[in-house]
């Protein structure tokens, strides 16, 4: 495993449990609440680690090419017009496929939606609060392992890193995490790994991987997500939805070749 990935991984984590675990602790015990003013800063500090992180190890450890390599894909944002169309929307196809399958197993989620219009009006929280994390897991943590993993495999372990690092949300009583059922979690979170690593590795650009995550956020809001509950039509759908995703990664393998100066470090 490469330095800059060990040292992303460790602060990004430690500044999460620590702010997290701290306000999973307090809250417990009445002495903050998640809606008072450190409660907040707790939340939203812990929450953009990955960010934060990313920033922190570029400038520490990143040489000048690998800085210079770093801030190119931060702002590469002439992508073909398709990708930008798969990142709006494969999230909000991905939810509708989770509703259609839970409406043929009888529980008739479709009457939950928002107005479609709402989406729009929640991607900009959704940026703020969720999309930004992608500074970190791809434009650091995938960029360094995608010469040396295959695809899918480094899909399934950054899902696996993204599903454990929320863990001290599990333990926040106010948050919707405290009722999820894990297992579902963790398979929710590889699959959007999965896309995202199809993604990234297509487009070689951060701010698409951000829209992605920032969508996936803002199609929840509205209604067109999965409920973490241990039943059979959830899993039915994660493992069609990881299916789907695993088809788009058949051909990144072959281009693995191409090189990147922030892949040279050791």
């Amino acid at each position: 495993m490469k330095k800059h990935g060990i040292r992303f991984l460790s602060f990004t984590f430690l500044l999460t449990y620590i702010c997290h675990g701290t306000l999973a602790i307090l809250s417990r015990r009445g002495i903050i609440q998640l809606t008072d003013f450190l409660g907040q800063l707790l939340f939203i500090l812990g929450g953009s680690s990955p960010t934060i992180m990313a920033f922190v190890v570029a400038h520490l450890f990143y040489n000048e090419d690998e800085r210079r390599s770093f801030y190119q894909r931060l702002v590469n944002f002439k992508q073909p017009a398709a990708l930008y169309f798969f990142a709006l929307f494969a999230p909000i196809i991905l939810g509708l496929i989770f509703l259609l399958i839970a409406t043929l197993f009888g529980y008739p989620f479709f009457e939950q939606l928002q107005s479609p219009l709402q989406y729009f009006i929640f991607l900009f929280s959704a940026f703020l609060f969720g999309g930004l994390e992608e500074v970190g897991w791809r434009g650091i943590l995938q960029n360094q392992f995608t010469k040396k993993i295959h695809p899918l495999i480094l899909a399934i372990v950054i899902g696996l890193i993204w599903s454990f690092w929320h863990l001290p949300m599990f333990f926040i009583q106010d948050l919707a995490h405290s009722s999820y059922a894990f297992f579902p979690f963790i398979f929710q979170g590889i699959v959007f790994s999965v896309f995202q690593t199809f993604l990234y590795a297509k487009s070689k650009s951060i701010p698409m991987v951000v829209l992605f995550h920032t969508s996936i956020n803002a199609a929840a809001s509205i209604g067109l997500r999965l409920t973490f509950e241990n039943r059979l039509y959830v899993y039915l759908y994660l493992l069609i939805a990881f299916i789907l995703g695993a088809l788009l990664l058949r051909d990144i393998g072959s281009k693995r070749g191409e090189s990147d100066p922030a892949d040279m470090s050791n």
